[in-house]
């Protein structure tokens, strides 16, 4: 199978073959190999950003839980789905092409109910399950037809990441895509649908109250009242069902172990996964 990827992505798996040298693309398809040894690229800027969280605990959680979303949907793309956990009191879950889905510890920290962090992976699995990342670096790609560009991913991690141009933008009509989607991948896995509209309600408010914190998802997406507009739509389409899961106990066990953490951490200058 050949995936087609965007411009930004495309040029960095590139580089690194050449050396830094400028490049020149014709907009063909990337071969799975080449696919993945361009998210490692991604990765590497990402985790160098925002280094991963070293808790076997919460993230085996973490992963169990996206895991199980996936599980549920079986029109996700055969994919090696992987969830990670950041170690970052901002609040961000993206994801890249070939399935690696990040969350951070702030957004895990923020989320009241099991439902609500459950949604937030839902949106990065709506995209994938429709194909954003393909359609999206596809386009890209044809774009540089011709054009040598000499493109990494060093550099701050908003301006390679975030913003208009962002390797990790989509354009709005997909974040409306995703956002209705969103919901139904959460139906399907038993979850009550309307945990995705509380996830927003709660970046809707540090939005307002820590600004700087949500500026991974603020500045990658549609304002967040636009978005909470399409998802009270979609909810009046789903039907109920009996007894939705909204929270677990093994949430609630996480989110007790990241308090007692946080706490310790205050009084020792250290924290969770030091």
């Amino acid at each position: 199978m050949k995936f087609a990827f965007p411009r930004l992505l495309l040029i960095s798996f590139l580089l690194a073959a050449c050396s830094g040298k400028a490049i020149e693309h014709d907009g063909g398809d990337l071969t799975r190999a080449e696919v993945e040894s361009l998210s490692r690229g991604m990765q590497q800027s990402i985790e160098k950003a925002y280094p991963l969280l070293r808790h076997k605990v919460v993230n085996r959680y973490v992963d169990n839980l996206g895991q199980s979303l996936v599980s549920h949907n079986p029109e996700m793309p055969p994919l090696p789905y992987e969830f990670r956990v950041l170690k970052s009191n901002d609040i961000g879950v993206f994801s890249l092409p070939g399935g690696i889905v990040y969350l951070t510890l702030g957004t895990l920290r923020a989320c009241e109910v099991e439902g609500e962090l459950a949604g937030a992976l839902a949106h990065e699995l709506a995209h994938q399950q429709l194909n954003h990342p393909l359609l999206v670096w596809r386009k890209r790609v044809n774009s540089s037809r011709e054009k040598k560009i000499n493109f990494n991913f060093e550099g701050s991690f908003q301006g390679v990441f975030l913003g208009p141009d962002g390797a990790l933008t989509y354009p709005e009509g997909m974040e409306q895509e995703a956002d209705q989607l969103a919901p139904i991948v959460l139906y399907r896995a038993k979850f009550d649908p309307r945990a995705y509209a509380g996830y927003l309600e709660i970046l809707k408010k540090i939005n307002t109250l820590e600004p700087q914190r949500s500026a991974i998802i603020t500045l990658s997406h549609p304002l967040i009242s636009k978005r909470i507009s399409w998802v009270k739509e979609e909810l009046a389409k789903i039907p109920p069902f009996k007894d939705p899961t909204l929270s677990t106990q093994s949430f609630e066990e996480i989110k007790q172990m990241l308090k007692t953490a946080e706490l310790k951490g205050k009084q020792s200058n250290g924290g969770i996964g030091e």
